[in-house]
């Protein structure tokens, strides 16, 4: 079962990468927007970071998901002419977990790159007293951090559950 997964991370390695620029290469580029448009530059970083946060990584995960389950949905005749045949638990399970993996990978890009651009970020997250002198942080820590966290530990969810509906819906009769 390693090698199938290990044959679905190569299958997933264009994604996995495109995507990891994409975040490493939009939190400068939100920056430079915003001292364009004669904002702070963290302004610009931090309204990046909450979108992958919030937005991009889920939207990510469905994809992932999705796509290994898409591949995964084949005509079963096929596996009956390869060589060495592979059981379709065994190959979805590999799919689920190479694509969870990835996932994983982009989410700890994610935190590397939050906690290394980002002082209010850095703060937020592991602070465990909010600063008194600040009402902002005094709300972020208890609403901001439990969002985050729910945010990324659903991103399992989110993969195992576009898996699943490609997967099923892939070979589905329309209309009938």
């Amino acid at each position: 079962m390693l090698e199938i997964a290990k044959l679905q991370f190569r299958k997933n390695r264009l994604i996995f990468v495109g995507m990891a620029l994409t975040i490493a290469g939009s939190i400068p580029f939100a920056g430079m927007i915003a001292v364009i448009n004669g904002h702070p530059l963290y302004y610009g970083v931090d309204s990046a970071l909450y979108f992958w946060s919030f937005l991009g990584l889920p939207m990510i995960a469905v994809l992932l998901g999705s796509s290994s389950g898409a591949a995964n949905a084949t005509d079963p005749f096929l596996s009956a002419e390869e060589l060495l045949p592979v059981s379709g638990v065994r190959s979805a399970f590999a799919s689920i977990g190479a694509s969870i993996g990835n996932m994983g990978g982009l989410a700890l890009l994610f935190l590397i790159l939050a906690f290394i651009v980002s002082e209010q970020w850095r703060e937020s997250l592991v602070m465990t007293v909010p600063d008194a002198s600040s009402w902002l942080r005094a709300i972020e820590a208890p609403i901001v951090r439990p969002l985050f966290w729910l945010s990324v530990l659903t991103l399992p969810l989110f993969v195992v559950s576009s898996f699943c509906a490609a997967y099923g819906t892939r070979n589905g009769i329309v209309g009938g």
